[in-house]
């Protein structure tokens, strides 16, 4: 298997597999999708052929590293559409969480720049100025 990356995966799968993802993402198809060690996501992803499917993803921060799904027959290498669906859902959490993170980061900063206080001007004055 290649490694592909997780932002763009979607650039290397075929255009039917994509929209059958897409379509079950956006039919809110993939259910608790959960880390269950570091880097090792489940999901169940429910479709109208049967299911749900459980799906195996290892990635790295950036990477998919492996993955897996219960529609699979011995020997496919190629993702499936739940997989996609799995992954784009993956993505779209560790996006949302990103900017969760950087905007909480961002009002903790602006937090401590609103607090004026004599102890923080003092530290903040040149011994010339005082």
């Amino acid at each position: 298997m290649q490694k592909l990356w997780l932002k763009n995966f979607e650039h290397h799968i075929s255009g039917t597999t994509w929209s059958a993802a897409d379509d079950l993402v956006q039919a809110g198809s993939v259910k608790a999708l959960r880390e269950v060690e570091k880097h090792f996501w489940v999901a169940l992803v429910e479709d109208e052929e049967g299911g749900p499917y459980e799906v195996e993803v290892m990635i790295t921060p950036h990477k998919i590293k492996a993955f897996t799904c219960e529609c699979w027959s011995a020997g496919r290498r190629l993702m499936c559409a739940h997989i996609a669906a799995a992954l784009l859902k993956l993505r779209q959490f560790l996006e949302q969480k990103t900017e969760e993170n950087k905007s909480k980061a961002e009002k903790q900063a602006s937090a401590g720049l609103q607090r004026i206080t004599v102890g923080n001007i003092l530290d903040s004055a040149t011994p010339e100025a005082l």
